[in-house]
C-alpha cells in the first residue's frame, strides 16, 4: 500500500492544528487505497500549539512531531520534516485552515494520472492579507525571473510531490533554505489544479513585511546571480552619468557660467548612497558564504514524538518537561 506523508509547519496555531489532523484523517479514509503519516514540525510556537501536537500524538500514532528548539522559520521547519518523512507521495500544507486537505485528492489524482512530478493548489479568489498578497506577486516575478518557474504555474505552500523530488531537494544542506527555489531546481514538470482559498479561520497571518521581505531576500540570493550582476549595471549607469556630467560641467564652464555645486553636491550623495546599498548586497552573499562554512544549522530538533528509526521505537513520554525513552527491539522474532 502507497503511503501520503503530510508535512505540516506548525507556529502558533494552537486552535486550528487539531481541525486540520482530522480534515486529513476524513480524507485518507475516504480515498480508501492509502497509508499515511502527518509530520508536524513545530517551530517555536509562543502559544499552547506544542502541547495541542502532543495530544494529538498520544492520541493518533501516525501523527508525528519535531519540536524545535527555536523559530528557524517555516522553509526550515518542512525541510525538518521533509528529512523525517517516509511517504510515497508528499503532501506540503499550512496550519491555518485556509487550504482545506479534502483538496488534495483532486491534486493527487492529477498528479498521477497525468504524470507530473509536483502538483500545486492555484486559487481562484485568495483570502490572503495585502501584505501577503503583495508578496505573493513579488515571489511570482523572482521565480519567474531568477529561477524559470514557468510564467503559466502559480507556486505556493500546498503541493502535491512525488517522494524523489523530496530526496532531491533534502540534499540542499545549507543555511537560508528556500523550498520554492529547491524544487524548482528539481523539475518543471509542474502542473496547477484550482482550490478554494478559505478566510483565516482563527487569528492572523504570521508573516509581516519583515518576514516577507527575508522570504524574497533568501529567494534571490540563494538561487541566482542577477542581484550582482544588477550592481554592476547600476555601477557602469552611475559612472556613466558622472561622466556626462563632468562633461557638462567643462564645457560650461568654458561659457562663463558658474558651476552648479549644489547639483554636483546631490549627485556624490546620491552615487554614494547607491555604492552603500549595491555593497549591501555583494555584502549578504559574502555573508551567506561565510554562514555556510561556519556550520550554520538549518534548524535544530530538541524533541521527537512517534518516530522510528533504524529497527528501533522511540514512545517519548513527556513528564515535568524531562522526556523518558523506552527502545524496544524489533527483530526479537528473528533469534
Amino acid at each position: 500500500m502507497e503511503k501520503l506523508s503530510f508535512v505540516i509547519p506548525v507556529y502558533n496555531s494552537e486552535k486550528s492544528i487539531k481541525i486540520v489532523i482530522e480534515k486529513i484523517i476524513e480524507l485518507v479514509k475516504g480515498l480508501g487505497k492509502y497509508d499515511y503519516e502527518v509530520v508536524l514540525t513545530n517551530d517555536g510556537s509562543t502559544d499552547n500549539s506544542l502541547e495541542v501536537c502532543k495530544d494529538i500524538c498520544k492520541n493518533n500514532s501516525k501523527v508525528k512531531l519535531l519540536n524545535l528548539s527555536r523559530n528557524f522559520g517555516q522553509h526550515s521547519a518542512i525541510l525538518a520534516a521533509f528529512n523525517n518523512l517516509t511517504g510515497d507521495y508528499v503532501i506540503n500544507m499550512d496550519d491555518d485552515l485556509q487550504t482545506n486537505p479534502l483538496e488534495v485528492e483532486k491534486m493527487l489524482n492529477k498528479l498521477i494520472q497525468e504524470n507530473y512530478d509536483i502538483v500545486y493548489a492555484k486559487y481562484s479568489n485568495k483570502k490572503h492579507s495585502n501584505w501577503r498578497n503583495i508578496g505573493t506577486l513579488v515571489n511570482k516575478y523572482m521565480a519567474e525571473k531568477m529561477m524559470g518557474k514557468p510564467k503559466d504555474i502559480s507556486i505556493g505552500s500546498f503541493y502535491v510531490a512525488r517522494r524523489y523530488v523530496i530526496d532531491e531537494v533534502i540534499k540542499y544542506k545549507g543555511p537560508y533554505p528556500y523550498v520554492s527555489g529547491l524544487l524548482l531546481r528539481v523539475t518543471k514538470n509542474i502542473a496547477n489544479v484550482e482550490v478554494e482559498h478559505n478566510k483565516r479561520a482563527f487569528g492572523e497571518s504570521n508573516y509581516n513585511f519583515r518576514k516577507l521581505l527575508l522570504l524574497w531576500v533568501n529567494g534571490c540570493t540563494n538561487f541566482s546571480v542577477s542581484p550582482i550582476r544588477l550592481c554592476n549595471y547600476f555601477g557602469a549607469s552611475i559612472g556613466i552619468l558622472s561622466l556626462i556630467m563632468l562633461i557638462i560641467s567643462i564645457i560650461r564652464s568654458f561659457f562663463g557660467y558658474s558651476s552648479q555645486n549644489a547639483i554636483f553636491t546631490s549627485l556624490i550623495i546620491i552615487a554614494i548612497s547607491i555604492n552603500m546599498i549595491l555593497m549591501g548586497i555583494v555584502g549578504e552573499y559574502v555573508g551567506r558564504i561565510f554562514m555556510c562554512i561556519n556550520n550554520s544549522p538549518q534548524y535544530i530538533i530538541k524533541e521527537t514524538f512517534n518516530f522510528t528509526h533504524n529497527n528501533e521505537i522511540y514512545d517519548l513520554k513527556v513528564d515535568n518537561k524531562e522526556i523518558e525513552q523506552y527502545v524496544i527491539e524489533e527483530n526479537i522474532s528473528k533469534k
